[in-house]
């Protein structure tokens, strides 16, 4: 890329990081048959373990199930705006999930820091959450910023110099965001008496037509 011959101070941003979200509308009704859903496959369901620690991990085959199509709708419906924003190509191929699962996890339990391999973007949206239960955590990916950080004027700090980011857990939301990201999920720390908390984790990927 050639840049102009200037005799002002340019300013350019590169390697920008796009985390999305959106709140569902209808998100009490839809929640409460997915919670309902969710539950009764616990109970027939060991589950797996992936980065989940005390909770329960569903089989990742949750896209598939006819049960689970009206929030599987809602995700590609907004996958697909995001895909059009980040400018993907739309005439041979298209945007579908590739792999969804369900989270249970209980009071004292987390997810470990991960990223999702093979995925262009992932992405969480929340069913149940009590109160304390754990937000989701996000981490600066240039690593070598690490090796030395400026000192700012109090409360002066710009957000996109932050090594870390959390994103409240609410019930109803969305939030998609770089597959490569790396992220965790606080430990549920809830006195709630159903201490559940709940959500839907997935992947997205992009596929010819």
């Amino acid at each position: 890329m050639t840049q102009k011959i200037t005799d002002r101070i340019v300013c350019e941003q590169w390697w920008p990081t796009n985390i999305y979200f959106k709140d569902v509308a209808n998100y009490k009704e839809i929640n409460k048959e997915l919670k309902k859903n969710i539950l009764e496959w616990k109970d027939k369901d060991k589950g797996i373990v992936r980065s989940n620690k005390n909770g329960w991990h569903s089989p990742g085959d949750m896209n598939k199930r006819p049960k689970y199509k009206i929030i599987c709708d809602e995700i590609i419906k907004v996958a697909n705006s995001i895909a059009k924003n980040e400018g993907y190509n739309f005439n041979s191929n298209h945007i579908d999930i590739d792999n969804m699962w369900a989270n249970v996890n209980p009071k004292y339990s987390y997810n470990k820091c991960h990223t999702h391999p093979n995925s262009f973007f992932s992405g969480v949206y929340y069913v149940q959450v009590p109160k304390n239960s754990g937000n989701i955590c996000f981490y600066d990916p240039r690593t070598e910023n690490e090796r030395m950080a400026p000192v700012y004027d109090k409360d002066k700090k710009p957000l996109k110099q932050c090594r870390e980011i959390g994103y409240d857990a609410l019930e109803g939301r969305l939030i998609m965001f770089p597959a490569w990201l790396a992220h965790d999920v606080d430990i549920n720390l809830t006195d709630d008496k159903d201490d559940n908390r709940i959500s839907i984790s997935f992947n997205i990927k992009q596929y010819k037509n």
